[in-house]
């Protein structure tokens, strides 16, 4: 009887943490804040809906057209024509979707992604995994170079939902793949390594250094199929290859 209402209470607890997510989503009105990033970030948004040439191909931050861009990684970087597109499909401003739209957004990504990150690693004790990760988020977020500072205090950025919201769902899509060998999580795992890779160059070494992390720790807890491993390892290498060819 016991035992069963434990698992009862643990039943309860799983369905009103998702329930719960899209209030995160009001995160970004008390945690987040611009910093000097957001003169690249934004100005490449707007010189989008400004400038008619072809996109990502120059930075106009410091008035001059002719202006490269700062790095060529930044080419691949989708994230400012996403805030392009829907400023103009919505009638504003970038800076107005960045902070208003998808902030808060990334914010319910970010805590999804630590949900399922907990339901998957945290064992009985994820509910615990689960608040102490969000709050140690919360906790260091004012510290411009730690992890924290990468995660709701600059969640207009898509570096941000890169950092504290995709590599967890690395991980935790490695892991099921792992597990069951079905292939919908091989695909959830292709494309969150390519909305990693879009959000920021950043991604194109952070995404598969977290997956070969991933692969390792997998490998050595077992089981240990190879294949699997060279097919999760096979993942990880397009991202290289596009960082090389741009």
């Amino acid at each position: 009887m016991i035992r069963a209402r434990e698992t009862q209470r643990q039943k309860t607890k799983a369905r009103r943490v998702p329930r719960s997510l899209p209030r995160l989503s009001s995160w970004p009105l008390f945690f987040h804040k611009p910093n000097s990033d957001d003169a690249l970030y934004l100005n490449l948004a707007e010189a989008m809906i400004a400038d008619p040439r072809a996109i990502l191909t120059y930075d106009a931050i410091l008035g001059d057209p002719d202006q490269p861009l700062m790095l060529p990684t930044y080419r691949i970087e989708v994230h400012h024509a996403l805030v392009a597109s829907l400023a103009v499909w919505l009638g504003c401003e970038a800076i107005t979707v960045a902070h208003l739209v998808l902030a808060p957004f990334a914010c319910a990504v970010m805590g999804g992604a630590y949900y399922l990150f907990s339901r998957i690693f945290g064992g009985g004790a994820w509910l615990t995994v689960f608040v102490v990760s969000l709050s140690v988020l919360l906790l260091s977020a004012d510290i411009y170079n730690g992890y924290g500072g990468f995660s709701f205090m600059r969640s207009q950025q898509g570096k941000a939902l890169m950092f504290v919201g995709l590599v967890p769902l690395i991980y935790a899509f490695a892991a099921l793949y792992w597990l069951t060998k079905a292939r919908l999580y091989l695909v959830l795992l292709f494309a969150t390594m390519a909305t990693a890779s879009g959000l920021s160059a950043n991604g194109l070494v952070i995404a598969p250094f977290a997956l070969l992390l991933a692969g390792c720790a997998l490998f050595a807890a077992g089981p240990r199929h190879l294949p699997t491993f060279v097919t999760v390892g096979l993942m990880g290498t397009w991202p290289v290859i596009a960082a090389l060819m741009v």
